[in-house]
């Protein structure tokens, strides 16, 4: 017996070496037989994505078939049945230094798939020097829509809005912006208007924030436009110097910089003079930020109270747990990829806005004084 016949009767449910049989493709009409409908409802269920012509039962069976017969629809039959390319963009507005981005495209990438897309994806980095985005082409001309965020500021949206040399629909998520796209947004004031209010409960009268977005765009010509510098200073509940200004990098490195220096100023006050509570600007700035109060001795949340911002997979199993404000990327991103695909479906209809709502994740690294 040679070496491969040896493995292939060794290990019987491992492909043969001698390289994967061809699986035949499950077929329409095997459907139809396994369901008892038509090829032609099938077919509109999931290749014209006019789905929803049908009842839920009705998709249903057919998604049960599915499963069961292992059917995995033909793109270039949704392609032909369509009409169109079956191929949505994303311009994402930020790189992988922050691992909630590979997330969100990974949740973009499996949305698209379930609605019979594929997503063709652009990465954008701002040039420090000149200001200028650069973008990795997509195929702009079998694109059938575009998906850009998540948004910060208009500027952020402008410098991305020249890169687009083609009139597929196009829709943002992110803040809001003006604009002429459809878009999904959340509100900043509601974001950190949630933060807020939770600190105040708890007895915060002194609160802190590290990494504000210094002055930079036409959204905040300067500092007093930014919502949470002026939320906490009407409240009366903040100072200028418990307020760290700094650009929004995704580098931990520089987060746990901005933490060390943040720490050493918190120690360098006199207790009456420190902030009990510290709102930091995403819930990777507070990973950095434990660490770095952890080396300085500042004890979380025995010495100063943090939430953090995004709720991401890691913060409930930091030390200790972090509270935060869960910004709802997910339903933000599920819903902006229905409306691309309702605004490709109908491009004539007037321009919709849809908000999303913060909420807040209560964990261990806020303490009631």
């Amino acid at each position: 017996m040679s070496e491969r016949s040896e493995i292939n009767s060794a290990f019987p449910s491992i492909p043969s070496v001698n390289g994967p049989s061809k699986r035949r493709r499950v077929t329409l009409a095997e459907l139809s037989a396994a369901t008892g409908l038509a090829r032609t409802t099938i077919s509109d269920i999931l290749n014209r994505n006019v789905g929803s012509r049908y009842s839920e039962d009705t998709r249903r069976k057919v998604q049960k078939a599915m499963r069961e017969l292992g059917y995995t629809p033909s793109r270039a039959a949704q392609q032909l049945a369509r009409g169109k390319s079956g191929q949505l963009g994303l311009m994402l507005t930020r790189d992988f230094s922050n691992p909630l981005y590979a997330r969100i495209i990974h949740q973009i990438d499996t949305e698209m798939r379930a609605r019979g897309y594929v997503m063709q994806m652009a990465l954008t980095q701002i040039d420090p020097t000149t200001r200028l985005a650069r973008l990795v082409p997509l195929p702009t001309e079998d694109l059938e829509g575009l998906l850009i965020g998540p948004i910060s500021d208009p500027m952020e949206l402008e410098r991305r809005k020249r890169l687009i040399k083609s009139n597929y629909p196009v829709v943002t998520f992110g803040m809001p912006v003006e604009s002429e796209y459809d878009a999904v947004t959340l509100d900043p004031q509601l974001v950190y208007g949630t933060a807020i209010e939770h600190l105040f409960d708890k007895g915060h009268r002194k609160i802190g924030y590290l990494m504000a977005p210094p002055q930079r765009t036409a959204m905040m010509e300067n500092n007093d436009q930014f919502p949470a510098w002026t939320l906490l200073r009407e409240a009366n509940l903040t100072r200028e110097e418990w307020f760290l200004w700094q650009g929004d990098s995704q580098r931990y490195e520089d987060q746990f910089a901005a933490a060390e220096k943040y720490a050493k100023s918190w120690l360098s006050w006199p207790d009456t003079s420190r902030p009990t509570a510290l709102l930091v600007h995403s819930d990777q700035v507070a990973m950095a930020t434990l660490s770095a109060f952890h080396k300085a001795g500042i004890r979380v949340p025995q010495d100063i109270s943090i939430v953090g911002f995004d709720n991401s997979a890691e913060s409930g199993y930091l030390t200790p747990a972090l509270t935060t404000v869960d910004t709802q990327m997910p339903h933000m991103i599920r819903m902006a990829i229905e409306r691309l695909i309702d605004r490709i479906k109908s491009p004539e209809d007037d321009r919709v806005s849809r908000t999303v709502k913060p909420v807040l994740v209560e964990r261990a690294s806020v303490r009631a004084l």
